[in-house]
């Protein structure tokens, strides 16, 4: 198990540099090597395999990945990562244009947040992100800022600042398109503010170019 363990944060570490060929090798290789399918370890490595894949845009092999783990999620009762397998499986549905299934499978995540984590804040703020900004990209304006706004109150309760700012950054993406100005300035204003209490200098630079497009 102690190669297997190795293998994964080489794995990972390929992963986090973008080499995901490297990734996808090590991945395969302790799936291979792993006899308990039920481990943490096998479910670790598919879920390192499912984001490679998806990130490749092999999304019908990343689809199935994030089924099975679903299925062993089932099997187990184990319902934390039950939802967090429905939450990548939506993401890879969302990669591969298809909206309706991937509104679908968030809103099967947050049918088990519901059930078991009602307090769970930062996994409603990135479930009702998510649903957002599908709305968003599809222009559908006030079903996304639904969630957005939903996105925000429980990021507000989580006091995650990420996700905080990435909210606001997006009601100011919703206003931008609806043509109200001076309400997309004040949300963009509120996400450069989160941004920079958590040094995310990425996300400030990007938000105070938006800024400057806007009021030139």
């Amino acid at each position: 198990m102690k190669v297997i363990k190795q293998r994964l944060q080489r794995a990972f570490t390929f992963l986090e540099q973008g080499n995901l060929k490297q990734a996808e090798i090590l991945y395969l290789e302790c799936l291979d090597g792993i006899d308990d399918q039920a481990s943490l370890l096998f479910e670790q490595a598919l879920h390192g395999l499912g984001y490679v894949k998806s990130e490749q845009g092999h999304f019908s092999e990343a689809r199935d990945l994030y089924l099975r783990l679903i299925d062993l999620a089932v099997k187990k009762g184990d319902q934390e990562n039950e939802a967090i397998a429905y939450h990548q499986l939506a993401m890879v549905e969302r990669m591969a244009g298809r909206y309706d299934e991937a509104l679908y499978n968030f809103s099967r995540e947050q049918m088990v947040y519901d059930a078991k984590y009602p307090h769970f804040h930062l996994g409603y703020a990135a479930n009702f992100y998510e649903r957002g900004y599908i709305h968003f990209i599809q222009g559908a304006y006030f079903d996304a800022e639904h969630f957005i706004q939903a996105s925000l109150d429980h990021a507000l309760q989580s006091k995650d600042q990420i996700a905080i700012g990435c909210a606001w950054r997006c009601l100011g993406d919703i206003a931008v398109k609806t043509g109200e100005k001076q309400a997309a300035l004040m949300h963009y204003e509120q996400a450069k503010h989160y941004f920079q209490q958590a040094a995310h200098s990425k996300a400030v630079s990007e938000i105070e170019e938006t800024l400057s497009k806007l009021t030139q």
